[in-house]
């Protein structure tokens, strides 16, 4: 799936939601300082950063919504455009396909500008020796990280 800033990822992301980093309350300023205001940082690209998305199993689609709405609030301050695309990796792309990791999908990843990982693994879902599945591991040691 692929989602341009003013676009949800699937997992549920709402940029309008009142939890939205612009409506904190409990001490924190409802107005930006002068210094991180949009008009006073200048534009780096113009082109969108294309980040993978990963959320993964268990907490990790929740990780990842948060992230994702702190990352649009900063691609907004700075002028930068992001496009997401998520892909399904982790215990239940294992249970669905048999493979934590598919090829298919690291193949498509390594050409991102970055990578966001939720979180990996569900308790009771490991390789048939009982050792836990670790994708987020082959993922760094395959792109040497």
């Amino acid at each position: 799936m692929i989602t341009e800033k003013t676009e949800s990822p699937k997992f549920g992301l709402n940029p309008s939601s009142p939890t939205s980093l612009n409506s904190y309350e409990g001490g924190v300023p409802s107005t930006r300082p002068e210094h991180l205001r949009a008009s006073t940082i200048e534009n780096t690209t113009a082109q969108a950063l294309s980040i993978a998305l990963l959320p993964g199993d268990g907490i990790g689609p929740e990780v990842l919504q948060a992230a994702v709405m702190v990352l649009d609030e900063t691609a907004a301050l700075c002028g930068i455009r992001l496009r997401y695309e998520e892909f399904s990796v982790g215990a239940t792309e294992f249970l669905r396909s048999g493979d934590p990791l598919p090829k298919e999908v690291f193949d498509r990843v390594v050409d991102f500008d970055a990578i966001l990982l939720g979180a990996m693994g569900i308790p009771g879902v490991r390789w048939p020796s009982g050792i836990e599945m670790t994708p987020q591991i082959d993922l760094r040691e395959r792109l040497d990280l």
